[in-house]
């Protein structure tokens, strides 16, 4: 619901976090030394053999008490003293720095409900099998086929639905190409009962028991799947959907259920015996409850790192169970497991909630995806026999941070930085911990050891500085000074409709962008964009085009880019892309963003998400297709006629690392974020240009010969380093003779104009980029104020105005301009020109130059004083490119003419004269060659 008190212009900076969010030196001075205490009593007890070793700090740590026993040992060290040996261990008597007080999270229960699809129909007539049968496509009650003498073979191409399907005691289906749904579908009993032949099959409850068998078929369960017993799937291949059971408890063993590629929902997932699941290419299973005894196991068929396993709820694993993929703890009540034998746990970088975690005595958690995790766990944790975490791994690949009391013992081995909020370490037996300790108290006996190994790495949302954000919710009437708004193409402006930013009507070949008046620095940053967005129409059932985010270089002037397919950021067929564009991450609805706009484009991809890179700067090449999801996402981007369902859209860019710019994009349709596209380096990208200085950011909106409205809600801007764009020149202008020459360069003057009327010059220092390129001998002549960057020419001035020379060997027509400058220009400014006497308009900055023509060399003189002026005929010499006479020792009719330009009239009635007479006469003048 909308504020009753609207926000005039919007703008709202929060500050994220409080002065106890640490930036990075910070945190890693709270884990400087191998071992120290963040809050009182901060006793160091150690006895034994107890040793703690760094080659990075010496062997006095930050706790306010000790409990050292003369054997334990820092860094090799110690002494005798007087035949009593003496331990070298210290404290400092001071606390080390906290880090940011977390709070677990509360059980987000937020596992999606299952979305249905299997389609609604009613049985009419029940359908024997006593023999070899063909039966006609069509809707059946009950089919209950059992006996070696029932062969069905189906009609190819043809659709067949049933109530209930039962096939036993030898019973054979033979799909052959045909399609079949069945409510209820149960394949038992019999060595040959069972399904064959390719084809599709769509079920809402699936049994497969007994020794039925299901071969060949693309299968589809919408509800329930169980296979049990000698049950075999064959070489069946599940297709990726939502189910809200799954049991499976297969007796023999080197049989495996085949999952296709994609994404799984399931919510309770129970596997005994010899049960097994292959997933094959890139997929991700997302699961609730899942629960695994004895031989179970879970795998890729190809690489480890093509499956995720997305936990939610529970994980309890006893016996030998395996799972042969990366585990990503979304949230876990409980992560159990029960066994002997030697089992890994393989977990993905990012964030791991666990509630309870109990491991087996030989058990090992892997952390080697190749980015860093974060293993937040709520209740005591207990380390001991044989179990190793991260054992493999380097410290700063693990963060651990604890909310209970955490106990090592035996032969466990720990690699992380760990940080123990409010509890304490105990080590004991020959337990090693590799990394840093920040605890309580922290304990060590027996053998147990610390090897330090300092922090290098990060955690985000511990080890960062504070995020500064801006909110819009568009309750204000107008849309504020934040955001300045263009289009294309005679689109309708982005304005404020109904309490959100309308980017497009509902109307044909729109290009519209809206960009936020802020620098945001290319490097050493952290920014992310947040925004529900609203695509639908009025009416009808296809919609388009869509919206992008786009950043682009602040140094040229924001422009959208084409209208349809490209959203606003690609380029046509005689329409440049985005001005300046670095990045535009569309959101599609018809399909075109990944089938045009760029100089390379993948085909067609509706309702889905995808990345282009930078455009050059002529506009009409680059912006190439980089990644992006499949098509047809589920849900739809866009939502028909209903124009109250908003997704909302996470979009992270981050440059904190040197040499790196990593984008992002997730989305929450009601059940949390989940990750679409990325992270994806844009730095390595093919054909990708530099990353610029600052960036600014544009939201653009776009459509077709299909329409949509496109809009936006309560839009979240964060960063860590972003800038106030500052003072900006209004727009540039240029003044010429309006008669260029082939053979002499052309003097412009140009203006940087501090307000619409340039009444106003903007007299600070001013670097514009002009157009148009340089193309051989052609373009910008180089000097103390202009130079070049390839063909792209600069000029650098300062007191709003200076003299150019541009020149043009061609008798063509060429187009002036200011492409960007640093300070910006505003947006959707236009380069004005003045041909002459003329007036100032976008269409004199096109100057035709001629191959002949006058050249007059005019001083500046009084009024009412007569001036010798100098006057030559001219041409361009083909070889030479330079002016030579037209015509020497003839007599040629020249005819004058004036005008009064400041003041616009003669109020004195007197004339320009030439030789004495009125300019209005014809002066029949003998030319001489010089």
């Amino acid at each position: 619901m909308k504020s009753s008190q609207p926000l005039r212009g919007a703008l709202l900076w929060i500050l994220l976090g409080s002065t106890s969010v640490q930036a990075a030196s910070q945190c890693t001075e709270a884990f400087l030394f191998p071992v120290q205490s963040h809050a009182s009593p901060g006793v160091l007890s150690m006895n034994n053999e107890s040793k703690i070793i760094s080659t990075t700090v010496g062997a006095s740590y930050p706790f306010l008490t000790k409990n050292i026993q003369p054997n334990a040992n820092c860094n090799n060290g110690g002494f005798w003293n007087n035949g009593t040996w003496v331990s070298n261990c210290n404290v400092s008597g001071t606390l080390a720095s906290v880090l940011k007080d977390v709070t677990f999270i509360s059980d987000p229960d937020a596992f999606p409900a299952n979305p249905g699809g299997f389609p609604s129909y009613s049985g009419k007539n029940d359908l024997a099998c006593d023999g070899a049968i063909s039966p006609a496509a069509g809707d059946y009650k009950n089919a209950s086929w059992g006996g070696n003498s029932c062969v069905a073979t189906l009609k190819s191409g043809q659709t067949y639905r049933f109530d209930t399907l039962s096939i036993s005691e030898g019973a054979m289906l033979n799909l052959n190409g045909a399609t079949v749904y069945a409510q209820k579908m149960t394949i038992k009993n019999g060595y040959n009962s069972g399904v064959t032949g390719s084809g599709d099959l769509h079920v809402n409850d699936l049994t497969v028991t007994g020794q039925g068998k299901l071969n060949d078929a693309r299968v589809t369960v919408y509800s329930t799947l169980e296979v049990s017993g000698n049950g075999n799937t064959g070489t069946a291949v599940f297709q990726p959907h939502y189910l809200d059971k799954v049991t499976m408890e297969v007796s023999a063993s080197g049989q495996s259920v085949l999952m296709g590629a994609g994404d799984w929902f399931i919510k309770s997932l129970g596997m005994k015996s010899n049960s097994a699941m292959t997933f094959q290419g890139q997929s991700s299973l997302a699961v609730y409850g899942l629960k695994m005894e004895n031989e179970s196991r879970i795998s890729a068929a190809g690489s480890r790192s093509d499956l995720t396993l997305q936990l939610h709820q529970t994980l309890e694993v006893s016996g030998n169970g395996t799972l042969n993929g990366y585990l990503q703890a979304r949230y876990l009540k409980t992560f159990k497991h029960q066994s002997t034998s030697n089992i890994n746990f393989y977990f993905r970088g990012g964030n791991h909630w666990i509630d309870k975690m109990e491991l087996g005595q030989n058990d090992r958690l892997i952390f080697g995806s190749g980015s860093a995790a974060r293993l937040y766990i709520k209740s005591d944790l207990a380390l001991s026999d044989q179990m190793e975490v991260n054992a493999g791994g380097k410290a700063n690949d693990l963060m651990m941070y604890h909310f209970g009391k955490v106990t090592m013992s035996g032969n466990t081995k720990l690699n992380a930085i760990l940080y123990v909020n409010t509890g304490d370490l105990a080590m004991s037996g020959q337990a090693v911990l590799t990394g840093a300790v920040s605890a309580v108290n922290v304990s060590m006996t027996n053998n147990s050891q610390v090897i330090h190994e300092p922090f290098t790495g990060d955690w985000p949302g511990m080890c960062e500085d504070p995020l500064t954000c801006f909110s819009d919710d568009f309750s204000a009437s107008t849309l504020g000074s934040d955001w300045v708004v263009a289009q294309r193409n005679g689109s309708t402006l982005p304005s404020l409709q109904n309490g959100r930013l309308r980017l497009t009507q509902n109307t044909t070949n729109q290009a519209t962008s809206a960009t936020f008046q802020r620098l945001f620095p290319g490097a050493s940053n952290l920014v992310t964009i947040e925004f529900d967005q609203y695509a639908y129409k009025t009416s009808g059932s296809s919609g388009a085009d869509g919206m992008a985010v786009v950043l682009s270089d602040a140094t040229i002037t924001p422009q959208p880019g084409a209208f349809g397919g490209p959203l606003g950021y690609g380029f046509k067929t005689g329409i440049s892309g985005f001005a300046g564009g670095w990045m535009g991450i569309g959101i599609d609805e018809y399909g075109n963003y990944a089938n045009e706009g760029g100089s390379y484009n993948p085909g067609s991809r509706p309702q889905a998400v995808s990345i282009r890179g930078s455009g050059a700067s002529s506009g009409t090449s680059g912006y190439r297709y980089l990644a992006g999801t499949a098509s047809n996402l589920s849900p739809a981007v866009d939502s028909g006629t209903n124009g109250n369902r908003p997704h909302r859209y996470r979009i992270t860019i981050d440059s904190r690392t040197a040499g790196s710019s990593l984008a992002s994009v997730e989305r929450n349709t009601g059940s949390g974020y989940t990750m679409l596209v990325g992270p994806i380096n844009m730095v390595n990208q093919t054909g990708q240009a530099a990353v610029p200085a600052n960036f600014l950011l544009s939201l653009t909106g776009s459509t077709g010969s299909v329409t949509n409205y496109h809009e936006l809600d309560n839009v979240r801007i964060c960063a860590l380093k972003s800038n106030p764009v500052g003072t900006q020149i209004d727009h540039f202008e240029f003044d010429h003779s309006g008669q260029a020459l082939t053979c002499n360069p052309e003097t412009l003057t140009i203006r940087a104009c501090a307000n619409a009327s340039c009444s106003q010059l903007f007299t600070d220092p001013v670097s514009a980029i002009l157009t148009p390129l340089k193309n051989g001998s052609n373009g910008w002549i180089a000097g103390s104020q202009v130079s070049y960057n390839g063909n792209t020419a600069t000029v650098n001035f300062s007191g709003g105005t200076t003299t150019l020379q541009l020149r043009n060997n061609l008798a063509t027509a060429i187009t002036v301009g200011v492409s960007g400058s640093t300070p910006s220009t505003k947006p959707l400014s236009t380069t004005l020109c003045r041909a002459g006497s003329g007036a100032l308009s976008a269409a004199a900055c096109t100057l035709s130059f001629a191959d002949s023509g006058f050249v007059f060399d005019v001083l500046d003189t009084l009024a009412n004083r007569p001036q010798q002026v100098v006057m030559k005929a001219v041409k361009k010499d083909d070889a030479s490119q330079q002016c030579v006479p037209s015509f020497a020792g003839v007599s040629k009719p020249v005819r004058f003419w004036s005008d009064y330009v400041s003041p616009a009239s003669n109020t004195f009635g007197s004339k320009v004269t030439v030789n004495g007479n009125a300019i209005a006469h014809v002066q029949n003048l003998k030319r001489q060659a010089n």
